[in-house]
């Protein structure tokens, strides 16, 4: 074990040579972090200081994360100094001496302070112990865990060559003042199975408390292989009250980076709100290609499912669930979209390449609320905007801002959705898509007009050379959430809300309140029953037939038909 060692054992006559220094004064040449004090020296003068002998070290001082190190102190002083000497760790008071025993989530320097009064002034000297902390590929983050904020900071910038899993557990982390946290490849930051989101657990949760700029996101996903999943992200923005660029704060960006082939990035199983920015915004890489890396030949390659994303407003602009643009491409499934300026957003392209942005939305719930916008300042007019967009590539003559008309995105796929948003179109396409787009097997509680497209900037007409292609069997005027079952289809002895939209399934718990997709069926409600037919604790769906024998069951509604026996 190296033990450092700082002898502060000095002669009487020395008292005259000594000249006062300070911590600075000693550089760290050897590059521990610790300043190279030459043997015996002091901070300031003491005499009692001066007959001093004290001893501090850590063992061990390289440890695993979540393992612990003692931190050991010993000082011999003449007794009459015993009262005159005050001695301190890391800044509160300790005995003469002692032992520690300390857990460090990261790196960390510990300080052992002796000081006391000399002639009315106050003198001090310290000695310091470094403990290096290593993060093993899986490690976890719970309520035990000292400085959780830093942990996770700090395990995610650990350079690995194995897969990293970073578990949360009944744990919540400000990021507060944290910049950026960047994650790369091969990276999970996930719940415990313990502790993941459910119907009847909201997660552990990952907050900030103060604005901040759209380029500056709590974590920007830059690498491959990444799953993001189970927890709380919660952003500053809890009401319409937020202007300007400094106030477009974005929970998850995604942008990979010096990556030629992006694949596997997901984002699931969250709860992602408050963020006036965005909950979610995804960019393409165009270093080496002119068409970028995240196109219609990969449009699965990042998947966004399974979230609960809501409450994402800003007053004139963005407050968007998931913004694709920039040349980027995403597959957006089962998620439940609620209280948003616009739930999906969309930029056209990468600036003036010929990158163009798409999506895929499927299976998607987007509630009744948001949609909300305002002229920036206390007097300015509100109205309701639409819930999914993609922009235009040009401006119309009178304006140079807001990208209404030209091409409109490439491939643009909005199939068995579910929108009961009415004060708005539930749609908007703000030009002619390069490719297609499809909207194909949805429910709308409004009618057909409120999807919307523009076309070409200025002329005659609108101008739409490549119509949206509505499909018949979309359903319009028609709300679900009008006709709900109720049933404890979540095990927890509560009755939860069972929708069936027509497309899709869906269960409202009665002890979050959120929502959660369940499956993907046809049968509505007047095709149902509701009991327990197999021996879990869960609530079945049963399909009536026309005789009124029950032959088939969904069980809890979420797996495929099954015999009844």
């Amino acid at each position: 074990m190296l033990i450092k060692k700082l002898s502060l054992i000095l002669t009487l006559c020395s008292l005259f040579f000594l000249s006062i220094e300070t911590k600075s004064a000693w550089p760290d040449r050897d590059g521990d972090g610790l300043p190279d004090r030459p043997e015996g020296s002091l901070i300031n003068r003491n005499s009692c200081l001066d007959e001093a002998s004290a001893e501090f070290t850590v063992s061990p001082e390289k440890i695993n994360f979540g393992q612990s190190a003692t931190l050991t102190w010993t000082v011999d002083m003449p007794t009459h100094c015993t009262n005159h000497v005050r001695f301190a760790l890391n800044g509160k008071f300790v005995d003469q001496s002692g032992s520690q025993v300390i857990t460090p989530s990261a790196t960390s320097i510990y300080k052992f302070t002796l000081g006391g009064n000399n002639l009315g002034i106050y003198q001090q000297s310290e000695l310091l112990a470094k403990v290096d902390v290593n993060y093993q590929a899986n490690i976890i983050i719970d309520k035990t865990t000292n400085d959780p904020a830093s942990a996770l900071v700090n395990a995610l910038k650990n350079p690995s060559s194995e897969k990293k899993i970073i578990e949360l557990c009944d744990v919540d982390i400000d990021l507060t003042n944290q910049s950026t946290v960047v994650i790369g490849s091969n990276t999970s930051l996930i719940a415990s199975p313990a502790c993941v989101r459910t119907p009847h657990i909201l997660g552990s949760r990952i907050f900030i408390t103060k604005a901040r700029s759209y380029y500056d996101p709590v974590f920007n996903i830059t690498g491959n292989n990444v799953l993001i999943s189970g927890f709380r992200l919660e952003g500053p923005t809890k009401s319409l009250d937020r202007w300007g660029d400094g106030s477009k704060e974005r929970g998850i960006a995604i942008h990979p980076q010096g990556i030629a082939s992006i694949t596997n990035i997901e984002v699931s199983n969250m709860e992602i709100y408050h963020w006036s920015g965005a909950a979610i915004g995804i960019s393409d890489n165009q270093e080496n290609d002119e068409k970028g890396y995240l196109n219609a030949s990969n449009m699965n390659a990042i998947h966004i499912t399974k979230n609960f994303i809501h409450d994402n407003k800003h007053g004139n602009g963005y407050g968007y669930g998931v913004n694709i643009g920039g040349g980027a491409y995403a597959l957006i499934t089962k998620n439940v979209f609620d209280g948003n300026r616009h739930a999906i957003a969309g930029g056209s392209r990468a600036g003036n390449k010929i990158d163009y942005s798409g999506y895929v939305l499927r299976e998607n719930l987007v509630l009744p609320s948001g949609g909300r916008h305002c002229r920036e300042g206390i007097f300015g007019p509100c109205w309701h905007t639409h819930q999914i967009d993609m922009h235009g590539d040009q401006n119309e003559w009178y304006t140079d801002s807001n990208w209404l008309c030209g091409k409109a995105g490439e491939n643009l796929i909005i199939e068995r959705n579910t929108i009961t948003y009415t004060n708005g179109p539930a749609i908007k396409i703000r030009g002619n898509p390069v490719g297609k787009a499809i909207v194909d097997n949805n429910i709308f509680a409004s009618s057909n007009d409120s999807i919307e497209q523009n076309g070409e900037c200025g002329g005659w007409g609108d101008n739409i050379k490549n119509p949206i292609d509505v499909r018949s069997n979309n359903i319009f005027n028609t709300n679900p959430l009008r006709e709900i079952a109720n049933c404890d289809l979540t095990g927890d002895g509560q009755p939860d809300e069972f929708m069936a939209t027509g497309v899709t399934w869906w269960v409202r718990s009665s002890v979050t309140g959120q929502w959660y997709y369940l499956n993907t069926m046809s049968e509505k409600i007047d095709q149902l029953e509701f009991r327990k037919i197999n021996d879990d604790l869960k609530c079945d769906v049963v399909l009536r037939s026309p005789n009124g024998i029950e032959q088939q069951y969904s069980s809890g509604g979420l797996s495929p038909w099954q015999p009844n026996n």
